[in-house]
């Protein structure tokens, strides 16, 4: 697993062959979002709830 931090909220995950890139703004989003296979915006707002209770991976 690799994290790359940019400050803020803007960060990179590179984990299992994955990358995941949360809240691409305020810098050059084309350069952070380069290859990513996820991304999430404005901090995962429009996301769904998880139920911890039953989520496994």
């Amino acid at each position: 697993m690799k994290l790359i931090w940019f400050g803020g909220t803007m960060v990179r995950i590179h984990i299992g062959g994955v990358i995941l890139v949360l809240d691409p703004a305020g810098i050059d989003g084309a350069e952070l979002v380069s290859g990513a296979d996820i991304v999430v915006s404005d901090c995962g707002a429009a996301l769904l709830p998880v139920d911890t209770a039953v989520w496994r991976l």
